[in-house]
């Protein structure tokens, strides 16, 4: 944990990255002030800063003139080193000369022959109450009529979690590309809500991670929704056709194992509690209706950590399909 009383007369600095609002927020609100971000490159030095509580925007440096370029990308026409250089940076000038970093080249998409910046969609997602941290990507057509569309992984911040537990995932789905549409005419048309994004060991988000949220799986339900609410986990679970669970199982009405919803509500369980999947018994297990293929569940878990007990309850709509008690083995047991 950082030590921001120890920070209370520095000024503090960042260089290397772009804070992201979710990193700066905690400098504001105990400092009073963000750090002081330095924008640059190897090639050219440092070449423009900014205070996020003060502008969004970039402030070039003296001595440094830039430029944007017909590809919108930001060209570097004198610098500290004395070099012209052509970034592959995105760029938005403001009419005061500043500029706003709209992401990478290799992060400008097309869609439906528009072109998007999923940076900056992803920045203004993060800029919403409800959004902890939010990662936008491009799912390809599958087909030659299916059609190129946005998705996008988000973590809701405390805020966020505590709507959709009130109002549920349509209506932040619905608030969400609503603001969006303030600013663009292509929205997401696939979200995914996690208690945290998928970041890997190095602290990036890959692209292929990111896809496989939204992979339809022959032995897994989609998980639309993920979300922490103290000691439950509340899940929306979509229960696709292709299960292979479903067949043989009956093949005049096919319905889903009660075992395999057994199994799903332990490894999701598993996962919360931090435990291997050693479970000493299952108790209390009922089911009371069945859940037949593209069935949409609502599954919640509680958990007490103290016990080693998750009891899970599985919904469709407002009708309980099944449930029961999960006890984990205990260490050394």
């Amino acid at each position: 944990m950082l030590d921001f009383d120890a920070l209370a007369s520095t000024r503090v600095f960042s260089a290397g990255g772009v804070l992201s609002a979710d990193v700066a927020r905690p400098y504001i609100e105990r400092l009073g002030c963000a750090p002081e971000e330095i924008y640059g490159c190897t090639e050219a030095g440092a070449l423009a800063w900014r205070r996020q509580d003060r502008h969004a925007s970039w402030t070039v440096l003296p001595g440094v003139e830039v430029m944007q370029n017909d590809d919108a990308s930001l060209a570097v026409l004198a610098s500290p080193r004395g070099a012209s250089f052509h970034t592959q940076d995105t760029v938005r000038f403001d009419s005061d000369g500043r500029f706003h970093l709209l992401g990478r080249m290799d992060r400008i998409v097309k869609i439906d022959d528009k072109r998007v910046s999923l940076t900056e969609v992803e920045g203004r997602l993060a800029g919403h109450p409800f959004v902890g941290q939010a990662a936008v990507v491009k799912l390809s057509g599958e087909t030659a009529r299916s059609r190129d569309r946005l998705a996008a992984v988000i973590e809701l911040s405390e805020t966020g979690s505590q709507a959709w537990i009130e109002h549920g995932r349509l209506a932040m789905t619905r608030q969400l590309t609503q603001c969006l549409s303030e600013h663009f005419t292509v929205t997401p048309r696939r979200w995914r809500f996690r208690a945290a994004l998928p970041f890997d060991e190095r602290g990036k988000l890959p692209a292929h991670v990111l896809m496989r949220e939204f992979e339809v799986s022959e032995l897994r339900p989609e998980v639309f929704s993920e979300i922490v609410d103290g000691k439950r986990v509340c899940f929306d679970l979509h229960i696709p056709t292709a299960l292979v669970h479903f067949a043989g199982h009956f093949p005049s009405m096919p319905i889903l194992p009660g075992v395999v919803q057994v199994d799903w509500a332990i490894g999701f369980a598993s996962r919360h509690m931090n435990r291997s999947s050693d479970v000493a018994t299952v108790q209390r297990l009922k089911f009371m209706a069945p859940v037949r293929p593209d069935a949409l569940l609502s599954l919640v878990l509680d958990c007490d950590h103290e016990h080693a007990r998750v009891r899970f309850e599985y919904r469709l709509e407002d009708r309980a399909c099944a449930s029961g008690v999960i006890v984990f083995r205990s260490a050394g047991a």
